[in-house]
């Protein structure tokens, strides 16, 4: 199916106005225009080979019989279609080309879009065939397989690999919060650490109570017991929070609750001993309780 383009100012243009008067065609200017343009736009189609709006090989009488203008081969007939064929030519809706042959005025330039049927195929073909022209000249060319074999193993042309992805930095590298049980029970951070055996914060005093304590002097022995205690119930605390959690969207809360139950007996008992731990090491330290002199005498000891 084919279209053409009309301008919706046919009717007002000067050619028209000319062609609607009553001593030319009338009423039936219109009608005759319009079967011009059709047959003209139908034979595009047909033959995309031939120029377009042109009527080459066509008769005056072949092409009113064409058109339509002509009820019958009569003599009476063709003459009346051949005065509609005379006042088309002389308002300048058809031309004579060179060759004698008729042709629609400014086809080309009013009608592009059908006239560039014939290029746009054209550039559509092209370009399939650029698109596909591996796969078909692998398909055509005989032993195509064995060198795309050997190109495969080329890699002159191939893309670069990837980037290597940026590495992290050693675990013992990365910052660690240390947690310790706050005055209403949660765990609060006291220290971050930044390095291998570095701390800032309120754990700097405990790291140097645990080098004290080393090298043989167990000035902190209890403050650093307290601190394990601590640790271990913000551990409980946390491995039952994450029980639950990890239970409930499992859809098994019954039986996190009940790992949770019996991770926390076991973290008791851990504070437990620490607990004894403390009071062990705070009788063993005779400092602690003020007792200078047993102190002394031991180390003269």
């Amino acid at each position: 199916m084919t279209d053409y383009r009309v301008s919706v100012g046919l009717l007002r243009h000067e050619k028209m106005l000319r062609l609607r008067h009553p001593k030319m065609l009338g009423g039936r200017a219109l009608e005759s225009v319009m079967r011009v343009w059709e047959y003209a736009a139908e034979r595009t189609e047909r033959n995309p080979d031939q120029e377009s709006g042109v009527f080459v090989g066509m008769s005056d009488e072949e092409l009113v019989l064409a058109l339509g203008w002509a009820n019958d081969r009569r003599r009476r007939s063709i003459a009346a279609a051949m005065r509609v064929l005379d006042a088309c030519i002389t308002c300048g809706f058809l031309d004579r080309t060179s060759a004698e042959d008729l042709r629609v005025h400014g086809w080309e330039s009013h009608q592009g879009w059908l006239c560039g049927a014939r290029e746009r195929s054209e550039a559509a073909r092209k370009a399939a065939c650029a698109k596909h022209a591996k796969r078909i000249s692998r398909w055509s060319a005989p032993g195509e397989g064995e060198q795309g074999e050997e190109a495969a193993g080329r890699t002159s042309g191939a893309c670069a690999p990837p980037p290597s992805p940026c590495p992290f930095p050693p675990e013992e590298r990365q910052p660690v919060a240390d947690l310790e049980s706050g005055p209403d029970g949660t765990p609060e951070q006291r220290g971050v650490r930044k390095g291998p055996g570095r701390r800032t914060g309120r754990w700097s005093d405990l790291d140097r109570g645990e080098d004290a304590r080393r090298r043989g002097q167990h000035g902190k022995t209890v403050f650093v017991e307290r601190v394990a205690a601590d640790r271990g119930l913000a551990r409980y605390r946390a491995d039952f929070e994450r029980a639950v959690v990890v239970g409930v969207w499992r859809g098994s809360g019954a039986v996190a609750l009940e790992v949770a139950e019996q991770r926390s007996g076991e973290l008791r008992g851990a504070v437990e001993e620490w607990a004894l731990r403390v009071e062990v090491a705070t009788r063993e330290t005779p400092v602690l309780l003020g007792d200078q002199g047993a102190w002394d005498a031991r180390q003269e000891g």
